[in-house]
């Protein structure tokens, strides 16, 4: 019997934040990413009273603290970027094993054992050859998916994981993961966040996607030999070339909202990137990328979930933004997203996008 009442709470909360951000709105209460970022704190910190607690969660009175670093991208414009599918590569050279080569994904090999792809994560990190020392790493995977993949020559990353894998004998690789960048801003939300699924609008896209992913993986053993996972897009145009966006001190009144309601039990992380939506008009063939704030860590993904701290907190710190039991927050109206409960067949829809003009 209190389950509803604990649904209810969480949804009454997500009222205020929108109601926030409408009061936001008529003040008039925009920045640009420049003044954000110069009014921003380097970290969040507090502490917070859990005022709404769940059944084998946290309880009300409980105590949440948090200290984690806020990252902004060193832009000096939020673009509104139309994107689209990335197609089949071409023109790959003759050394490369294509896995898998589609729409939606990419699986591009070279001179890699496909028996390393099971090697454990190890808790150091480790090089293996002087060819790849650990700090450039990521400029040397980069560097590979330029050299070897034509369709990657002018793509953008941010680098989000880095780990090394091995076996007993000191044998292994190291694991990059980036996200795909549009005019220095990572789209660092996946294709389909929300745990109800969608159909996909272009029904001839492999496994039903409803948007383009953005993750591309290198494991590298040197340069020259790897294994890639690639899903990504394709710039098709910028449709705004700046918007404004809401003030972080309004930003933080959601997140902190969050807290206290007892569904976060600690963060790793706040960052500013894009997010994917379906443009409703392009009938699945493009989409918009539109800013967020998110926070990762370990959360509640449902009010009814039971929670296993250690092994949430393993996949949520690998996968990045990737996970569904993340906070992300509209940059412009303070909206925050429920990924578990929302099951609106537009959910995923562009939303209206504030410019200039109407905040002036």
């Amino acid at each position: 019997m209190r389950k509803p009442l604990r649904i209810v709470t969480f949804c009454m909360s997500l009222l205020v934040a929108v109601s926030a951000a409408t009061h936001a709105l008529c003040e008039s209460d925009y920045v640009t990413i420049a003044e954000l970022r110069e009014s921003l704190p380097e970290r969040w910190v507090g502490e917070y009273v859990v005022q709404n607690g769940a059944y084998k969660q946290l309880e009300k009175g409980d105590t949440v603290a948090v200290d984690v670093p806020i990252v902004v991208p060193e832009v000096d414009a939020v673009p509104v970027v139309r994107i689209t599918w990335e197609p089949p590569a071409e023109g790959l050279d003759g050394s490369l094993e294509v896995v898998r080569d589609d729409w939606t994904a990419k699986g591009i090999t070279r001179n890699f054992p496909t028996d390393e792809l099971a090697f454990p994560v190890l808790e150091d990190h480790m090089t293996f050859t002087p060819e790849l020392p650990w700090e450039e790493a990521p400029a040397i995977a980069m560097a590979e998916f330029q050299k070897w993949m034509p369709f990657m020559k002018d793509k953008e990353l941010t680098p989000y994981y880095q780990g090394s894998y091995g076996d007993s004998n000191g044998n292994g690789f190291q694991g990059i993961y980036f996200y795909t960048t549009y005019h220095g801003i990572p789209h660092f939300i996946g294709n389909h966040p929300f745990r109800h699924e969608l159909e996909s609008e272009l029904g001839e896209v492999e496994d039903g996607a409803v948007a383009p992913h953005s993750m591309v993986a290198m494991r590298i053993k040197r340069p020259g030999e790897f294994w890639t996972n690639i899903s990504t897009s394709k710039e098709v145009g910028v449709d705004i070339d700046d918007i404004p966006l809401l003030s972080f001190d309004r930003i933080m009144e959601v997140l902190e909202q969050w807290v206290t309601d007892g569904y976060v039990y600690s963060l790793n992380e706040v960052s500013f990137g894009y997010m994917c939506f379906i443009d409703p008009e392009k009938k699945g063939e493009e989409f918009v990328l539109l800013p967020v704030w998110a926070a990762r860590g370990r959360t509640r993904e449902d009010l009814s979930l039971p929670f296993d701290l250690k092994t949430d907190q393993a996949v949520v710190d690998r996968g990045g933004y990737l996970s569904s039991r993340i906070i992300v927050i509209n940059a412009q109206t303070g909206q925050a997203y429920d990924f578990y409960n929302d099951k609106r067949p537009d959910r995923l829809h562009v939303p209206h996008i504030i410019t200039w003009d109407e905040v002036k």
